[in-house]
């Protein structure tokens, strides 16, 4: 064989190689992406996966009336599920969502802010000195049912994403950085033509 010949031959594997190695990397990332591996996000909140559906189904707004089934759609929700008291962290909690939702500008129409406590509580709730807070008292079952319940068991002092769909898509845990959560609903507002 000419050394010509074998030039031939290792420059048409080449050619070869170069367009397949893609197709097997990715069939590679595909097989082994729902089972074994985690592909990084640029998220910084805990995507829920699969996207939940948010029931409205024991849920009653201040007066004690049961929401409509539309009350979960039309809007991107920031819904903090309250702890048993609205103490330090609770306040603090409400006060990044409200932060995060003025700086969002003129997208922030868009975007509304759910405070979730137990049916069981009284008074008015933090709601009562910020108009833009709504309040919606939620069942134990709903309770149990919305949150998602991770290592540590603590459902609750959580900020939830729930989408246009009434689907609750990312959760951050308490404490978390407003600027992170700023940074992903401007990225889904941006992304989303609905709410």
């Amino acid at each position: 064989m000419s050394a010509k010949s074998t030039r031939q031959r290792f420059f048409l594997v080449a050619i070869f190689a170069l367009f397949s190695l893609p197709m097997l990397v990715a069939w590679v990332i595909y097989q082994g992406a729902g089972s074994r591996w985690t592909l990084p996000t640029g998220n910084h909140g805990v995507l829920i996966r699969p996207p939940r559906p948010v029931s409205v189904d024991g849920l009653r707004d201040i007066q004690g009336k049961p929401l409509g089934a539309q009350w979960v759609q039309r809007h991107w929700t920031l819904m903090y599920i309250a702890p048993a008291a609205c103490e330090d962290d609770c306040l603090r909690s409400l006060d990044a969502i409200r932060r995060v939702r003025l700086a969002l500008g003129e997208d922030m129409k868009r975007v509304r802010r759910v405070y979730v406590a137990a049916a069981a509580g009284g008074g008015e709730g933090p709601s009562a000195s910020d108009p833009g807070l709504q309040l919606i008292r939620a069942s134990a079952l709903w309770l149990s049912n919305f949150v998602i319940r991770d290592r540590d068991g603590a459902p609750r002092g959580r900020i939830y994403v729930v989408d246009p769909q009434g689907l609750q898509m990312m959760y951050y845990p308490a404490g978390a950085d407003p600027k992170g959560i700023l940074k992903d609903l401007e990225r889904l507002l941006k992304v989303s033509l609905a709410g």
